[in-house]
């Protein structure tokens, strides 16, 4: 449908937006990343679990499952006894370069793209979602009763 159109617009700029959030952990993958690679037995509880915090944290941005699958990867290796520190090398490089993509395409897309989609939704919003509104805001009632535009109804005259 036309009215919900838009929805799609809105969504892709919230997605834009959690790009900077995205940039916020960026430190919090790094460091991680320099664990995973010298991890023995007696560390991998703790590095598991601060694996399991930063996967939460990723949780509350959404929108990221291409980097939130990869940490599951990552756990079972750390889970063998003795942690598979290469298997959990390969998968945290997955995952990192997973996380870099989504953050790029976020930010230049917020950079971008967010400006001009803001101001075509900004333009199409009202005219558009006025249609879907139980009730019609009072600015829009005075032009509305004054409309003096003749209208025929022909939907039952082919």
């Amino acid at each position: 449908r036309i009215d919900s159109g838009f929805r799609g617009v809105e969504a892709l700029l919230v997605d834009f937006a959690r790009g900077s959030d995205l940039a916020a952990l960026e430190g919090q993958v790094l460091a991680i990343g320099d664990r995973i690679a010298s991890v023995r037995g007696d560390e991998a509880p703790r590095l598991r679990e601060d694996l399991s915090a930063l996967k939460s944290r990723f949780s509350q941005i959404g929108g990221v499952s291409k980097i939130t699958t990869r940490f599951s990867k990552i756990d079972r290796a750390l889970k063998q006894n003795p942690p598979d520190a290469a298997a959990a090398s390969l998968a945290y490089q997955a995952m990192r370069e997973a996380y870099f993509a989504e953050t790029q395409w976020r930010l230049a897309g917020q950079e971008t793209l967010a400006p001009p989609l803001t101001a075509f939704l900004d333009e199409v919003h009202q005219g558009v979602a006025i249609r879907t509104l139980d009730a019609i805001p009072t600015a829009y009632r005075r032009s509305l009763a004054w409309c003096l535009s003749g209208h025929r109804d022909i939907s039952l005259r082919f």
